[in-house]
């Protein structure tokens, strides 16, 4: 299930404190992953991470269903539809 972005967000991102509020992260100019400034793209991405965890729930893995509340949505371009990493926020 993990994959090169995965990892690469969770060593930029996850090590850091989350925007509570914030569903989707994309890299920016400065190549920094932070949080795609259209907060329509949030909402997109709050029912993604919905339709994943139903698609998917049986196969993640513990790490990320038991904190599905906190998992974040992830693609380097800010393409929402075609996201396929996630991280979680362990502090909340």
């Amino acid at each position: 299930m993990r994959n090169d972005q995965a990892s690469l967000f969770e060593e930029n991102i996850i090590s850091k404190k989350l925007d509570k509020t914030a569903s989707f992260y994309y890299k920016d100019k400065k190549k920094q992953i932070v949080p795609f400034p259209d907060k329509s793209k949030h909402e997109r991405a709050k029912e993604r991470l919905k339709e994943l965890f139903s698609k998917f729930q049986d196969d993640l893995p513990h790490k990320f269903r038991d904190n599905w509340s906190h998992v974040k949505l992830y693609d380097p371009s800010g393409d929402v539809e075609g996201a396929h990493a996630v991280g979680v926020n362990p502090s909340g």
